[in-house]
């Protein structure tokens, strides 16, 4: 199932035979297209609903008409760790964070993804390893709604140049975390990163 965040609320995209969820959430089978416009302020317009589930029996013709609603931008990051084991995290807008950031024209989201890193954190030649997961999260900008496309990599550095966080990009804490005090960080986090951590670590 796809799960796009709206803050820490989701909509699931999944299949007519998935019966996995909760059946306290509110699942809905889509059958005209034309509807998901109407789908989308009704979720938004509830805030007291936790998520909402969206069905049909082709799914990913149902992604495709439910991005159709929102400008696309696709995004690129990392969880980089150390020799030590820790992991890279940066604080921007007063939650817990990992770097990452758009994908330009003509560019791979691998090469992004580092490059987002480097830039971000202030460090070179970072080492990019494997895919973790994609996420997908909406937010609203100059009042278009848009929705984020990020892809995660699992990467490395094992230089020992000082972290510089990238003021202009809101960033202005970036540090090493012990994987032990991970927990802690993501207390104050978005429901995305939780979900990278949480492949991270199925994934191992």
């Amino acid at each position: 199932m796809k799960k796009i965040y709206f803050n820490n609320r989701f909509i699931g995209i999944t299949d007519l035979d998935d019966c996995t969820q909760d059946c306290s959430v509110e699942q809905i089978t889509v059958t005209d297209y034309k509807d998901i416009p109407n789908l989308i302020k009704y979720f938004e317009e509830s805030p007291s609903k936790e998520a909402l589930i969206l069905k049909s029996a082709d799914k990913k013709a149902l992604f495709e008409a439910f991005s159709g609603s929102f400008k696309r931008i696709d995004a690129a990051g990392g969880v980089v760790f150390n020799g030590k084991g820790e992991i890279l995290m940066i604080n921007r807008l007063e939650k817990w964070d990992l770097p990452k950031g758009k994908v330009e024209k003509k560019e791979t989201v691998e090469v992004a993804a580092v490059r987002e890193v480097e830039e971000e954190c202030g460090i070179s030649n970072v080492i990019l390893e494997d895919s973790i997961t994609t996420t997908y999260h909406v937010y609203f900008f100059k009042n278009v709604s848009v929705l984020k496309k990020t892809y995660w990599y699992q990467m490395r550095y094992e230089g020992v140049e000082p972290l510089v966080p990238q003021i202009a990009e809101d960033i202005v804490e970036a540090v090493w975390v012990d994987k032990n005090e991970v927990d802690q960080y993501l207390q104050n986090t978005y429901e995305t990163i939780r979900d990278v951590f949480r492949q991270l670590n199925v994934r191992k």
